[in-house]
């Protein structure tokens, strides 16, 4: 499958804003792909790759270091979980049941997935791993459920940045995934309340990022329409891939640290079979390769 997911940087000419907007479509089909979940859990996924991918303005770009944001509940959806790193590269995993309920809400006459009921309650959980000391890690109570919602509330509580995010995920009636993708848009100074309020309008008046980009509309396209007036200036900044980077001696080096009265209880066969969570590669291994000196 080919990938053509990316992110821009758009900066209005004078005021101290900043926008991000991402495309991450064939990303999503991916991981899709991989995970197989029930078609009420697609748009959750997708919608926190987008996110994930969004925080990602928290860490330095074309670097390592790491953002990992999680979704906890006691509902059918144990976990979810994405990780995304400054090179714009993301994994995700999710655990949940097979068979789920689906629910929806209209919204002006349009029907769509009630997340929430799936979600809340639940928590929030988002470390951030800048590759020195210890990953810095905030846990907060969902608030809508509908995860762009979430993550602003992340933001300011935890960032103290106030933000606008909007993520969007298209399922198709086969579920199959259409599109995704999503906006963070940000004062990074002395921005007058007039302008913040005019953009609050302007955001509340914004079609569904998964209409316009529907449309064809680009992650340029979006950022130009978010900045009309302002003379924007934008960037593509990096672009977005799956990757994971588990391998056949991150799998030996992580088993060599479990107890060998543990390893002994997995061994089947003389072998210990290993699935990685996030891209379900497969590691066989012997016993006798994890206890060597």
């Amino acid at each position: 499958m080919t990938n053509s997911d990316y992110m821009v940087l758009g900066l209005p000419e004078k005021e101290l804003i900043r926008l991000y907007v991402v495309k991450a479509t064939d990303t999503t089909r991916i991981i899709d792909e991989l995970h197989k979940p029930p078609i009420m859990v697609k748009p959750i996924i997708g919608r926190l790759i987008v996110g994930t991918l969004l925080l990602t303005s928290l860490i330095k770009h074309n670097t390592n270091q790491k953002i990992l944001v999680k979704l906890e509940t006691d509902g059918p959806i144990k976990v979810a979980a994405v990780e995304a790193d400054g090179y714009g590269r993301v994994r995700a995993l999710v655990d949940a049941d097979e068979d789920i309920e689906i629910h929806t809400k209209d919204i002006g006459g349009i029907k769509k997935f009630d997340l929430a009921k799936l979600l809340i309650p639940g928590h929030l959980i988002v470390t951030k791993d800048i590759g020195i000391g210890e990953p810095y890690t905030t846990i907060l109570p969902l608030v809508s459920g509908e995860i762009g919602e979430d993550l602003a509330y992340y933001l300011y509580k935890s960032e103290q940045i106030r933000s606008a995010i909007g993520v969007g995920v298209l399922v198709n009636e086969d579920g199959t995934i259409s599109n995704s993708g999503g906006f963070l848009l940000q004062p990074v100074g002395n921005v007058k309340e007039k302008i913040i309020e005019e953009f609050e309008e302007r955001l509340k008046n914004l079609p569904p990022i998964s209409s316009l980009m529907k449309e064809g509309k680009t992650p340029e396209d979006i950022a130009n329409i978010i900045l009309e007036g302002y003379n924007p200036r934008i960037i593509r900044l990096k672009d977005i891939k799956f990757f994971c980077p588990c391998n056949h001696e991150i799998i030996k080096e992580f088993l060599r640290s479990v107890p060998e009265k543990e390893l002994k209880a997995l061994e089947s066969d003389e072998k210990i079979k290993v699935t990685c969570n996030y891209c379900k590669s497969k590691y066989i291994l012997s016993l006798s390769d994890l206890i060597q000196n």
